[in-house]
Protein backbone atom coordinates (compact mmCIF):
# COMPACT_ATOMS: atom_id res chain seq x y z
CA UNK A 1 0.00 0.00 0.00
CA UNK A 2 2.61 2.52 0.62
CA UNK A 3 5.56 0.97 -1.16
CA UNK A 4 6.18 -1.40 -3.48
CA UNK A 5 7.52 -4.62 -2.10
CA UNK A 6 8.55 -6.74 -5.09
CA UNK A 7 10.44 -4.31 -7.68
CA UNK A 8 13.91 -4.20 -7.25
CA UNK A 9 15.79 -1.29 -6.28
CA UNK A 10 19.16 0.49 -4.76
CA UNK A 11 17.49 1.53 -1.83
CA UNK A 12 13.32 1.34 0.06
CA UNK A 13 12.86 4.97 -0.95
CA UNK A 14 12.74 4.39 -4.65
CA UNK A 15 9.88 1.94 -3.79
CA UNK A 16 7.84 4.31 -1.76
CA UNK A 17 4.47 5.13 -3.23
CA UNK A 18 4.23 8.81 -4.93
CA UNK A 19 3.12 11.01 -2.48
CA UNK A 20 3.54 8.71 0.59
CA UNK A 21 5.23 11.63 3.11
CA UNK A 22 2.63 14.23 2.08
CA UNK A 23 -0.45 11.91 2.49
CA UNK A 24 0.76 10.75 5.97
CA UNK A 25 1.40 14.33 6.93
CA UNK A 26 -1.53 15.17 5.56
CA UNK A 27 -3.50 12.49 7.51
CA UNK A 28 -2.05 12.79 10.73
CA UNK A 29 -3.56 16.63 10.87
CA UNK A 30 -7.15 14.48 12.10
CA UNK A 31 -6.03 11.25 12.25
CA UNK A 32 -3.84 8.87 14.34
CA UNK A 33 -1.71 6.36 12.24
CA UNK A 34 -1.14 2.91 12.43
CA UNK A 35 1.18 0.77 10.35
CA UNK A 36 0.06 -2.77 10.27
CA UNK A 37 1.31 -5.45 7.98
CA UNK A 38 1.34 -9.46 7.71
CA UNK A 39 5.06 -9.12 8.65
CA UNK A 40 7.57 -9.57 11.57
CA UNK A 41 7.78 -6.36 14.29
CA UNK A 42 11.89 -6.13 12.59
CA UNK A 43 10.75 -5.87 8.84
CA UNK A 44 8.13 -3.28 9.34
CA UNK A 45 10.79 -1.36 11.50
CA UNK A 46 13.54 -1.60 8.88
CA UNK A 47 11.28 -1.04 6.12
CA UNK A 48 9.51 1.78 7.94
CA UNK A 49 12.83 2.97 8.83
CA UNK A 50 14.13 3.12 5.67
CA UNK A 51 11.19 4.95 3.60
CA UNK A 52 12.10 7.57 6.58
CA UNK A 53 8.85 6.88 8.15
CA UNK A 54 9.61 6.08 11.44
CA UNK A 55 11.36 9.80 11.80
CA UNK A 56 9.91 12.09 9.77
CA UNK A 57 9.46 15.79 11.71
CA UNK A 58 5.65 16.34 10.42
CA UNK A 59 4.22 13.44 11.42
CA UNK A 60 4.55 10.68 14.11
CA UNK A 61 2.77 7.58 13.90
CA UNK A 62 0.59 6.06 16.80
CA UNK A 63 1.77 2.57 16.25
CA UNK A 64 3.21 -0.42 14.52
CA UNK A 65 1.05 -3.45 14.32
CA UNK A 66 2.46 -6.91 12.96
CA UNK A 67 1.71 -9.96 12.17
CA UNK A 68 1.31 -11.71 15.52
CA UNK A 69 -1.93 -9.71 16.03
CA UNK A 70 -3.44 -11.32 12.93
CA UNK A 71 -6.02 -14.47 13.30
CA UNK A 72 -6.70 -17.47 10.91
CA UNK A 73 -10.11 -17.31 8.95
CA UNK A 74 -11.48 -19.77 7.18
CA UNK A 75 -13.52 -19.16 4.13
CA UNK A 76 -14.95 -20.63 1.11
CA UNK A 77 -13.75 -18.01 -1.82
CA UNK A 78 -9.89 -17.89 0.38
CA UNK A 79 -9.69 -20.87 2.00
CA UNK A 80 -7.77 -20.57 5.35
CA UNK A 81 -6.23 -17.17 5.55
CA UNK A 82 -4.65 -14.38 8.26
CA UNK A 83 -6.81 -11.07 8.07
CA UNK A 84 -5.97 -7.80 10.50
CA UNK A 85 -9.21 -7.51 12.42
CA UNK A 86 -9.42 -4.18 13.75
CA UNK A 87 -11.49 -5.60 17.35
CA UNK A 88 -8.24 -5.95 18.14
CA UNK A 89 -7.36 -2.10 18.44
CA UNK A 90 -10.87 -1.41 19.41
CA UNK A 91 -10.29 -3.80 22.20
CA UNK A 92 -7.16 -2.78 23.56
CA UNK A 93 -7.81 1.16 23.43
CA UNK A 94 -11.68 1.50 23.06
CA UNK A 95 -11.33 4.93 24.77
CA UNK A 96 -9.39 6.10 21.14
CA UNK A 97 -10.59 3.62 18.82
CA UNK A 98 -14.08 2.08 17.43
CA UNK A 99 -15.97 1.31 14.43
CA UNK A 100 -17.21 5.10 14.23
CA UNK A 101 -13.77 6.77 13.99
CA UNK A 102 -11.71 3.86 12.25
CA UNK A 103 -10.88 3.80 8.27
CA UNK A 104 -8.22 0.39 7.93
CA UNK A 105 -6.85 1.47 4.21
CA UNK A 106 -5.84 -2.10 2.04
CA UNK A 107 -5.27 -3.07 -0.95
CA UNK A 108 -6.16 -6.79 -0.20
CA UNK A 109 -10.12 -6.88 0.33
CA UNK A 110 -9.76 -10.35 2.16
CA UNK A 111 -7.94 -8.01 5.01
CA UNK A 112 -11.15 -6.60 5.93
CA UNK A 113 -13.10 -9.69 6.29
CA UNK A 114 -13.51 -9.20 10.28
CA UNK A 115 -14.60 -5.30 9.53
CA UNK A 116 -15.66 -5.12 5.68
CA UNK A 117 -17.38 -1.85 6.90
CA UNK A 118 -13.65 -0.45 8.17
CA UNK A 119 -12.21 -1.11 4.73
CA UNK A 120 -11.32 1.21 1.79
CA UNK A 121 -9.47 -1.10 -0.99
CA UNK A 122 -6.72 0.73 -2.96
CA UNK A 123 -4.70 0.10 -5.50
CA UNK A 124 -1.64 -1.74 -5.29
CA UNK A 125 1.85 -0.26 -5.27
CA UNK A 126 3.71 -1.92 -7.93
CA UNK A 127 6.79 -0.93 -10.53
CA UNK A 128 8.10 2.23 -8.75
CA UNK A 129 10.99 2.20 -10.09
CA UNK A 130 9.59 2.63 -13.78
CA UNK A 131 8.79 6.25 -14.16
CA UNK A 132 5.84 6.20 -15.88
CA UNK A 133 4.51 3.87 -13.14
CA UNK A 134 5.61 6.95 -10.40
CA UNK A 135 3.81 9.51 -12.70
CA UNK A 136 1.21 7.69 -13.19
CA UNK A 137 0.12 6.81 -9.21
CA UNK A 138 -1.56 9.16 -7.72
CA UNK A 139 -3.56 7.19 -5.20
CA UNK A 140 -2.61 8.44 -1.86
CA UNK A 141 -2.96 12.02 -2.94
CA UNK A 142 -6.39 11.72 -4.23
CA UNK A 143 -6.57 9.14 -0.21
CA UNK A 144 -5.48 12.35 1.95
CA UNK A 145 -8.15 14.40 0.29
CA UNK A 146 -10.67 11.60 0.80
CA UNK A 147 -9.74 11.03 4.48
CA UNK A 148 -10.22 15.20 4.45
CA UNK A 149 -13.83 14.62 3.06
CA UNK A 150 -14.48 12.24 6.08
CA UNK A 151 -13.19 15.21 8.25
CA UNK A 152 -15.12 17.62 6.67
CA UNK A 153 -18.34 15.67 6.27
CA UNK A 154 -18.09 14.68 10.04
CA UNK A 155 -19.31 11.01 8.63
CA UNK A 156 -19.92 8.75 11.56
CA UNK A 157 -18.08 6.10 9.79
CA UNK A 158 -20.06 2.90 11.24
CA UNK A 159 -22.16 4.21 8.48
CA UNK A 160 -19.93 4.55 5.41
CA UNK A 161 -19.50 2.93 2.08
CA UNK A 162 -15.91 3.30 1.33
CA UNK A 163 -15.72 0.82 -1.69
CA UNK A 164 -17.03 3.95 -4.09
CA UNK A 165 -14.64 6.60 -2.38
CA UNK A 166 -13.16 7.48 -5.52
CA UNK A 167 -16.32 8.63 -7.27
CA UNK A 168 -17.74 9.95 -3.30
CA UNK A 169 -14.27 12.01 -3.71
CA UNK A 170 -15.10 13.10 -7.50
CA UNK A 171 -18.62 13.99 -6.99
CA UNK A 172 -17.27 15.98 -3.92
CA UNK A 173 -14.65 18.05 -6.00
CA UNK A 174 -17.38 18.97 -8.59
CA UNK A 175 -20.18 20.25 -5.95
CA UNK A 176 -17.34 21.86 -3.60
CA UNK A 177 -13.68 22.40 -3.28
CA UNK A 178 -12.25 20.75 0.05
CA UNK A 179 -11.50 23.39 2.01
CA UNK A 180 -7.89 23.49 3.54
CA UNK A 181 -4.62 23.01 2.01
CA UNK A 182 -3.14 20.52 -1.19
CA UNK A 183 -1.66 17.63 0.45
CA UNK A 184 0.90 17.32 -2.21
CA UNK A 185 2.33 20.54 -1.01
CA UNK A 186 5.27 20.88 1.69
CA UNK A 187 3.96 23.07 4.91
CA UNK A 188 6.03 23.03 8.42
CA UNK A 189 7.15 20.79 10.52
CA UNK A 190 4.49 18.81 12.81
CA UNK A 191 4.51 20.52 16.69
CA UNK A 192 2.21 17.57 17.43
CA UNK A 193 3.64 15.04 20.39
Amino acid sequence: TLFDPRSPAESARELGRPFLHQFLEAAYEEWDLVIWSATSIRWIELKMGELGVLDHPRYKLAMLVCSSAMISVSTEKYGTIEVKPLGVLWGLYPQHYTVHNTVHIDDLSRNFLMNPGSGLKIRPCRGMTIAANREADDELARLAQYLALLVHDGDDLAGVDHSRWERRLRHSMRSRPLQGRDPSEEAEPAERS
